[in-house]
């Protein structure tokens, strides 16, 4: 996952959005042990790109630091982010949509194997009540219900894509 990738998606990004990627492997149920949403290095990257047009010390303490001094990335962060008084339910769900997005399985998998995925996908998320994970519903795991259950999930992102969207406008 990249920075780029909210880009690309034409999904603003905040320094609040950039600390819950960072520190996304601490806010996800079971996801200790994995890598950050985004790295070190790319925070850095990313900071380094606003040295030119601006004075701010925190990002230009920031675009210095090393990519081994993560506790240090994470307090910044936590500083910018709260310079920016951002919505912080909605950068979250920028994170989230931007992680089931990456990490839905795709029609070629097999059905049981890509409904556990999903299944794994929304318990680091808790299971939210808006989330479509209406997987326990179906009695009969085949693949075409395991296709209709992929058809709702990617009808849902486009709807949550579309409210992020236009609610950073």
């Amino acid at each position: 996952m990249k920075i780029e990738d909210f880009t690309n998606m034409n999904i603003r990004i905040t320094w609040t959005l950039i600390l819950i990627c960072f520190n996304s492997n601490r806010l996800l149920r079971n996801s200790e042990y994995e890598r950050a949403f985004i790295s070190s290095n790319e925070v850095i990257k990313y900071a380094v790109g606003f040295l030119e047009c601006t004075e701010n010390d925190d990002i230009v303490s920031l675009a210095i630091l090393k990519s081994s001094e993560q506790e240090d990335i994470i307090n910044i962060l936590k500083k910018l982010s709260e310079s920016e008084n951002e919505d912080y339910n909605l950068e979250f769900r920028k994170f989230r949509a931007m992680y089931i997005y990456k990490n839905l399985p795709s029609t070629s998998d097999d059905f049981m194997h890509g409904i556990l995925k999903i299944s794994e996908l929304w318990d680091k998320f808790g299971f939210p009540e808006d989330s479509p994970n209406i997987y326990f519903e179906f009695k009969n795991y085949s693949q075409e219900n395991y296709n209709k259950l992929l058809e709702i999930h990617n009808s849902w992102l486009k709807s949550e894509f579309e409210f992020i969207r236009k609610e950073n406008q």
